[in-house]
């Protein structure tokens, strides 16, 4: 039996899913620098940014142009590709298919040379301008504008170019796509705190201002930046930013999380450099939970009002983002059960289970070598197959050996790199 499970491992871990190829535009890592004037009538507020971006065209056919779509407030002053060359582009306010009253500055960048499929480039957007309340458009919550009270920069509202065409489709399936490395500059005049799931790697002055650089230590979820005067607390990985009287709040928050923090840490290893940071947003714009990031509004700020379980194992989560029949979503489910005390062992019943119904409605699954199990269509199969070669291994190792392997695991695998 040991023998079983030690071979099934090794050809387990290789898993991986070979989905058809997505036409779309994939973001393969950006950099955004914005400079901010935050004003107490929002109308005056002003903003200038640049972003750099690399994309990938994972089309089938040659792409001749990028399309973006910004906040109607911005508008483009320059587009630039390899070594700064000059690019053409049109742009102008449009409304977006899908919405019924959603208008953006929308956009197409007309490339030199057509860029093949499965082929790379950077391009680099200059714009300014204001930003403009999204929530009556039909995005909910993306009321932000450029107020000295609080903004907050991210791809909701189109504070900074979303490669995608003026669909609500394409808009949908540009947020969802994997994760991807980020990086940003925010320069806001001194008393503001720039809070996010990029977490502050410096910070210069710059006359009147601050400047904040940003990073994440591993690919995320498009960047979500609340700019506030917070006061921030701090507790090993867990950072939590609340507005000038709320700091008791903050500190029970802190408190009332800290043992599921000490307890993850014991099970799992440290967080390999990865925080949280807990935000308090106005009310009005609503709970946000992404990777290292999760917002409350301001009268709902306490420790029962959201997942700190999901939340906090987001920072030991080998995979930012999940894909079914992948190694790294089955061992991130496993630590999620883990940390919800349930029994490994009781979940293995149910994946017998699972697992003999596919065989009995699939012969080919029945007499399928396990490599197969990776092909399109059976993606399913092979998910169960991995989640129930964890609990396995669980028996077989035992509790505190099993956690030695995955903390080995976590550490070595991260990143995303191997698959």
């Amino acid at each position: 039996m040991r023998k079983l499970f030690a071979v099934l491992c090794l050809f387990t871990l290789s898993i991986t899913s070979s989905a058809q190829s997505a036409d779309y535009i994939q973001m393969l890592n950006s950099y955004v620098s914005v400079r901010l004037h935050l004003d107490t009538d929002p109308k005056r507020g002003q903003m200038v940014g640049a972003a750099w971006l690399r994309i990938r065209n994972n089309g089938n056919t040659p792409l001749t142009g990028v399309p973006y779509i910004l906040n109607p407030g911005l508008q483009v002053t320059k587009t630039l590709g390899p070594n700064n060359r000059p690019l053409r582009d049109n742009s102008n306010i449009a409304s977006v298919s899908g919405y019924e009253y959603l208008d953006a500055t929308v956009g197409t960048i007309n490339l030199p040379t057509p860029l093949l499929p499965d082929s790379d480039m950077e391009i680099v957007i200059q714009y300014r301008g204001s930003l403009q309340n999204m929530s009556w458009s039909g995005i909910d919550h993306a009321k932000e504008t450029l107020s000295s009270n609080f903004t907050v920069l991210r791809a909701d509202s189109f504070a900074y170019p979303v490669i995608a065409a003026p669909t609500k489709i394409a808009i949908a399936a540009a947020l969802s796509q994997p994760a991807y490395y980020q990086t940003a500059t925010v320069e806001v005049a001194d008393g503001y705190t720039v809070a996010g799931n990029l977490h502050v790697d410096e910070i210069a002055l710059k006359g009147a201002n601050k400047s904040y650089g940003l990073r994440y230590g591993q690919p995320s979820t498009p960047m979500v930046l609340p700019i506030a005067n917070y006061l921030q607390l701090s507790e090993g990985p867990l950072s939590v930013s609340v507005f000038n009287g709320y700091q008791s709040a903050g500190s029970s928050l802190i408190t009332d999380v800290t043992p599921l923090l000490t307890r993850l840490s014991n099970m799992l290893g440290e967080p390999a450099g990865n925080k949280l940071n807990i935000t308090m947003v106005p009310d009005g714009y609503g709970t946000l939970s992404t990777s290292g990031l999760t917002t409350l509004e301001e009268s709902n700020f306490s420790a029962d009002k959201f997942n700190a379980s999901e939340a906090l194992l987001n920072l030991w989560g080998v995979g930012a983002q999940e894909t079914a029949g992948h190694w790294r979503t089955s061992l991130d489910h496993i630590i999620r059960q883990s940390a919800a005390n349930q029994t490994l062992s009781d979940e293995a019943a149910p994946f017998f289970s699972e697992l003999k119904s596919k065989i009995s409605t699939n012969k080919k699954l029945g007499k399928a070598t396990l490599e197969s199990l990776t092909v399109a269509k059976q993606t399913d199969e092979a998910e169960a197959l991995l989640r129930l070669t964890f609990a396995g291994l669980h028996d077989i190792m035992g509790k505190d050996a099993f956690y030695e392997f995955v903390r080995a695991l976590r550490t070595d695998l991260r990143g995303n790199y191997a698959d």
